[in-house]
């Protein structure tokens, strides 16, 4: 069996890494190739920063794009249990913490772990026309709505795993019940 991997070009090439001994590894994969990301697909490159602290932990890994779209990775090995389904919970617990954080709370997160002011990193994959205003406005807006792609990261995806994540793209809807004693 041979592993191919699609670029943001629509080439196909093998990937330097076939085996993953850690999340570590996995993390550092998507940190140097943002471009396997979903949302890769537009076109638009991304700036990254790994482990993201927020409220309730870290996220492993965060994206965010030249228009200010934000992705928020977590990853996985099968080995742990987590890749079952608290990692989808973890996700969603993450992407909670997140929202409604301010724009230079979060860009100071960012350069604080990527040791490069956000503005500065988007800007310089963005190329030329980079509207700066827009971009801090978007991201601002993205982060008060709580609206981010999310991504599981697994070295191998488990049936139950990925019904988990079908469903929720397909539904999507969430109730909260609470007793009142």
């Amino acid at each position: 069996m041979r592993l191919l991997i699609r670029r943001g070009d629509g080439s196909w090439t093998e990937p330097e890494i076939t085996g993953h001994r850690s999340e570590a590894d996995l993390q550092k994969l998507l940190a140097t190739s943002p471009d396997l990301l979903p949302g890769d697909e537009t076109g638009l490159p991304m700036a990254v920063a790994r482990e993201l602290p927020v409220a309730t932990g870290r996220i492993d890994l965060v994206g965010v794009d030249v228009e200010g779209e934000l992705t928020l990775c977590e990853c996985k090995l099968a080995a742990n249990p987590g890749a079952r389904r608290e990692v989808v919970g973890q996700l969603l617990e993450y992407a909670s913490a997140l929202r409604g954080m301010s724009f230079a709370d979060f860009s100071g997160r960012f350069e604080a772990r990527s040791h490069t002011p956000l503005v500065e990193a988007v800007s310089s994959i963005a190329g030329e026309g980079f509207d700066e205003e827009s971009f801090e406005a978007q991201v601002a807006e993205n982060l008060a709505a709580g609206r981010f792609r999310l991504v599981v990261v697994v070295d191998k995806i488990t049936e139950a795993l990925k019904q988990t994540v079908v469903y929720l793209n397909d539904q999507l809807v969430f109730c909260l019940v609470s007793s009142f004693t």
